[in-house]
């Protein structure tokens, strides 16, 4: 459904209630609306199903409500992916934590922590060099005569990859915000409990051996050296 159409329609005429209707009148509404518009029901369709349901989930958020009777505006929210995110970043700290550590004689949160500030880490180190590089192609570009009438095929493509770096950084420091909020919530919210070794018993290994190895490859974003290990931070290391 376009905006165009969403804006023509009267949401509330959908729900069959007044642009005063409070919030359990419109949920009563949509209550009984749903049982004759579902399409399993007699004279229902998935078309007015889901029209009915796209009103009710408008009017039933003050927010969208009050933006759609100042504006018109029926368009959906797309759903915010940050607390998904920031989770995913904290439970895959902690599982490399359990993979690599002892349960019993290291700290998990502290080495998870640890793993989300390497990948903190790593995600400055790939904007720098990420910001070197850009640097080098407009170096170039200035430097660069197109002569002739013909496309300018090389000084596009140097303004293309020069696009996609910082397109590259972006995605890097949003991503380094969401592992910054992530390493607040686990130090603030956890603790593990743990047993001092034995003198005699197992080492866990050293950082070099189980910290993240950045692919700086915009064309390969996500993919890592070590697909045992975890990365959120991609760019273009390429010449």
């Amino acid at each position: 459904m376009t905006q165009d159409l969403e804006i023509r329609v009267d949401l509330y005429a959908v729900l069959g209630v007044s642009k005063t209707a409070t919030p359990e009148e419109i949920r009563r509404a949509y209550r009984r609306c749903s049982k004759s518009a579902h399409p399993d029901a007699e004279g229902g369709s998935a078309e007015a199903f889901a029209k009915l349901q796209h009103a009710y989930n408008i009017l039933s958020d003050p927010e969208r409500r009050e933006r759609y009777d100042n504006t018109g505006d029926a368009t959906e929210k797309a759903p915010d992916m940050t607390a998904t995110k920031i989770h995913s970043f904290v439970m895959g700290a902690f599982s490399r934590a359990m993979d690599q550590c002892n349960a019993e004689h290291d700290d998990l949160v502290e080495e998870a922590l640890e793993y989300l500030q390497a990948d903190h880490d790593g995600g400055n180190e790939a904007n720098r060099q990420l910001l070197t590089k850009r640097t080098k192609f407009e170096k170039v570009l200035a430097r660069l005569k197109h002569r002739g009438d013909g496309p300018d095929l090389l000084g596009n493509s140097l303004r293309d990859r020069i696009a996609d770096i910082d397109r590259s950084i972006t995605g890097n420091e949003e991503t380094m915000s969401l592992v910054a909020t992530a390493i607040e919530r686990l130090k603030s919210g956890y603790e593990y409990e743990f047993d001092e070794p034995p003198a005699s018993e197992w080492a866990k290994p050293t950082p070099s051996s189980y910290y993240p190895s950045w692919t700086l490859d915009n064309r390969n974003r996500g993919e890592m050296k070590d697909p045992l290990q975890y990365q959120p931070f991609s760019g273009d290391n390429s010449c």
